[in-house]
């Protein structure tokens, strides 16, 4: 079963404050990137939810930014493949049996 997740934002003002409190929480965590080393697989799940949001966006659909996703995708599928190495996994095999 997924998780339930809040409902979308239903007012302009509602939906430009929780945009202003995501973007407190991602610059409290990048500040504390500098000093604090997340895990890889934490990082990865933001970048890929990041990169998602980018790609559903007008912008991404107008070429609008100089982002070079390909880049982005080939790190989250070594972290991806480090991670799964580390617990035992196997690429390929997501069930964590070789």
């Amino acid at each position: 079963m997924q998780p339930q997740y809040a409902p979308p934002a239903t007012t302009l003002s509602h939906a430009n404050e929780r945009w202003d409190n995501m973007a407190t929480l991602f610059n409290t965590i990048r500040d504390h990137a500098r000093s604090f080393e997340y895990p890889s697989a934490s990082v990865a799940a933001l970048e890929t939810v990041l990169i998602r949001l980018y790609l559903e966006s007008p912008m991404a659909a107008a070429g609008g930014s100089q982002i070079n996703l390909g880049n982005m995708i080939q790190q989250i599928a070594v972290v991806t493949r480090q991670n799964q190495a580390g617990q035992g996994m196997v690429p390929g095999h997501g069930d964590g049996n070789p």
